[in-house]
């Protein structure tokens, strides 16, 4: 029997480290009202960077986006999605200690829904192909803050 589970849709979202968790924040804007923070840790967040490796491969290059090479590196690791500026998390937003990435390959873009242990609730962003190049430029920029090993990129 199938149970209909929370799925919060992302209009806004933003990627940075946070030190005193020591994992990946995504500041997350939700479609129906309201912010999640979503946490990565190291683990899920390489296997996540590896998929986007991988599939950045078969994206025609016009398709794949990405800030100019000659740019200076964000150093924070904040990177926004769908908007210029940063989405903020405070102590009244949800939480969500995601512990899998359930992916779905589309066309033109993937989607990413983030669950935790119970899987009670799901974080859900649409990832263009134009950004995936922003999006690992972004969590590499995480890893360099976190000083976590940056082999996954290879």
């Amino acid at each position: 029997m199938a149970t209909d589970r929370p799925t919060f849709l992302v209009s806004k979202a933003t990627l940075r480290f946070d030190v005193s968790e020591d994992r990946i924040c995504l500041a997350c804007e939700r479609v129906e009202d309201g912010k999640t923070a979503v946490w990565l840790t190291a683990r899920l967040s390489s296997a996540l960077v590896r998929y986007l490796l991988n599939l950045r491969l078969q994206i025609p290059a016009p398709l794949q986006g990405g800030s100019d090479e000659h740019q200076e590196p964000k150093l924070n690791g904040d990177v926004g999605l769908h908007t210029t500026e940063p989405v903020s998390i405070d102590d009244t937003s949800d939480s969500l200690v995601a512990i899998a990435i359930d992916i779905v390959k589309r066309r033109s873009d993937i989607q990413l829904s983030f669950r935790d242990a119970s899987a009670s609730n799901k974080v859900q962003l649409v990832l263009r192909h134009d950004q995936i190049t922003d999006w690992l430029e972004g969590l590499k920029n995480c890893y360099l803050r976190a000083e976590w090993p940056t082999a996954v990129w290879g």
